[in-house]
């Protein structure tokens, strides 16, 4: 609220006001300060990941032919999804603009849980979390947007285990 004096003529005062809703403004400021905090948080685990992978190759894995394709696939793997939480940043603006768009195709839960499993094997080997996956390649495809569903199973998936028991289980299904 704004509010200013004013005079309408001889003792005649008066006060104009303005008077502004910002519900919609301050949810999406807390909204906004909310996502980057997630994001931020959500940044460090491929981070990490990637970090360690690299000094392993440098140290000399470069040259096991057995390990160096696969740790470098792991690499890409944490690339992709920080590229994923990039585009999140993006979607953000766009939600703001209430612009968001879906690019609905018909998807591949299966292949999609496997590869968040894969990208996320580090990480619930470090905390002792087996992952169990029983989706199977015959379950039908769905419509969705390939992209977020796969940021929601990488957000399940990554709290399942960050927040799970040590040596516990997370089982897909």
């Amino acid at each position: 609220v704004h509010a200013r004096p004013l005079e309408f003529g001889q003792d005649r005062p008066g006060v104009l006001m303005a008077i502004h809703d910002i519900t919609e403004t301050r949810r999406l400021a807390t909204l906004r300060q909310e996502f980057v905090a997630n994001v931020s948080h959500e940044l460090k685990t491929p981070l990490t990941s990637i970090k360690g992978y690299v000094e392993t190759l440098l140290d000399g894995a470069l040259n096991d032919k057995k390990h160096n394709r696969e740790f470098l696939e792991t690499i890409q793997e944490h690339v992709n999804n920080l590229t994923l939480l990039i585009d999140d940043l993006l979607d953000l603006s766009k939600i703001e603009a209430k612009r968001i768009e879906y690019q609905m195709q018909p998807v591949s839960v299966a292949e999609i849980a496997l590869r968040i499993i894969k990208a996320l094997e580090p990480l619930a080997k470090g905390r002792r979390v087996m992952i169990q996956n029983k989706l199977t390649e015959s379950l039908p495809l769905v419509k969705a947007d390939r992209d977020k569903l796969a940021q929601i199973f990488m957000n399940l998936v990554d709290n399942a285990i960050k927040f799970n028991q040590e040596e516990g289980r997370v089982v897909l299904s």
